[in-house]
């Protein structure tokens, strides 16, 4: 029981903080998932949006509720697929890709700045065990 009391602990604390970052970070005026959207697009290329909404693991009308805003601001441009019209791509716009580029800066100093206070010794195994625990919850949840 300890054991399993420890655990969700674990995961309600983890929840918590994951929360309270998306809260606090803020880089460029995007919220973390909006940020992730435009990762995925700048490292992947041109994305179907069917592929975005797989990445992310949410519901369809989720992922379009994320996308507006990036489409809103012209970072990133809704189009249809030449060969067939029921696909829908989605690629960064000359905006999307310098909002990216200082999106990330900013993301650096957060992760520099959490990073900076866990000792440097330990920071692999942080690191190491925390994808650990996601591989474990994923293989258990999905």
């Amino acid at each position: 029981m300890n054991e399993c009391n420890d655990m969700l602990n674990l995961i309600f604390e983890f929840s918590k903080a994951t929360r309270s970052c998306q809260r606090e970070w803020n880089c460029e005026g995007l919220t973390v998932m909006q940020f992730y959207i435009l990762n995925l697009i700048a490292v992947r290329g041109a994305m179907e949006l069917s592929s975005i909404h797989e990445a992310l693991s949410v519901e369809k009308s989720t992922t379009t509720r994320l996308i507006e805003p990036l489409i809103k601001r012209n970072l990133i441009i809704k189009e249809k697929c030449c060969a067939d019209s029921r696909i829908v791509t989605v690629r960064l716009t000359e905006k999307g890709e310098e909002i990216h580029e200082r999106g990330w800066n900013c993301l650096e100093s957060y992760t520099d700045a959490v990073t900076s206070t866990i000792p440097e010794e330990k920071r692999k195994d942080v690191i190491d065990n925390v994808r650990l625990f996601l591989k474990a919850i994923g293989e258990t949840c999905c």
